[in-house]
């Protein structure tokens, strides 16, 4: 799996999220959500944990706690990864977050409702 991520692809993301026209769009997206916020992660490590389910604050804390860098947990990105590397496929990550619950400083997500509200305003 190393490397994981296609880094001609990544660099292609990277160029991307510093376009001022493409920043200005996605910031019209968000500009009516008070709890959505769009922003661009160009480094951080990513845990992947079983789901599906919500994590529990102990465990996010445990995983920030012992993993280098660890700013994202979450349920898919690995089988992703793992299939396109397979496939011998360019493969990088375009994410959003929808349940931030248990990250530090972030509002609490407590039920399926407010991560699929950030879902169907992420989707538009």
């Amino acid at each position: 799996m190393n490397p994981t991520y296609s880094e001609p692809l990544r660099q292609i993301l990277i160029d991307a999220s510093k376009n001022s026209e493409l920043n200005s769009r996605l910031k019209q997206l968000y500009s009516d959500s008070e709890d959505l916020k769009l922003g661009f992660h160009l480094d951080g490590t990513y845990f992947n944990i079983q789901g599906p389910s919500f994590s529990s604050k102990a465990r996010e804390e445990r995983i920030r706690n012992t993993v280098v860098n660890a700013k994202y947990i979450g349920q898919t990105i690995l089988d992703e990864a793992h299939l396109a590397k397979e496939m011998n496929m360019a493969y990088a990550v375009i994410a959003m977050v929808v349940d931030h619950s248990n990250y530090p400083n972030a509002p609490p997500v407590k039920h399926a409702d407010g991560v699929m509200h950030a879902v169907v305003k992420t989707a538009q």
